[in-house]
């Protein structure tokens, strides 16, 4: 079986936030049975939440995908930390992408976006 990809958002006290991420990966989600949202902390699914249907559907194995923008205490830290505690006391194996941040096609959207709005 495939590995299960978890699109990894930090999470905020602020509902407006977590629908923007909500929004964003709502049809990629749909249509996708091995792709799911989750939030680091704040606001549901948690990442311990999503990481135990994952099991409890089979998977063996995540790819956690942040929606972070850059590297900082959370992706170098914190989130290794609840990955290594799920690895344990679930028996699964993660992957750690990096962020979307650091991904060449963030740069394309970007540059995308910039066209639209500011046409020279």
């Amino acid at each position: 079986m495939q590995d299960m990809m978890v699109l990894l958002a930090h999470g905020s006290r602020d509902e407006r936030w977590a629908q923007t991420f909500r929004t964003m990966t709502q049809s990629l989600c749909q249509d996708k049975q091995n792709i799911r949202l989750a939030f680091m902390e704040l606001n549901s699914p948690s990442l311990e939440d999503v990481t135990k249907e994952a099991v409890k559907l089979g998977y063996q194995s995540l790819t956690v995908l942040p929606l972070f923008l850059a590297k900082g205490k959370h992706l170098d830290k914190d989130i290794p930390q609840q990955l290594a505690v799920l690895e344990s006391s679930l028996g699964i194996t993660t992957t750690l992408l990096p962020p979307i941040g650091e991904q060449p096609e963030l740069a394309l959207a970007v540059h995308q976006i910039i066209k639209r709005y500011h046409a020279e």
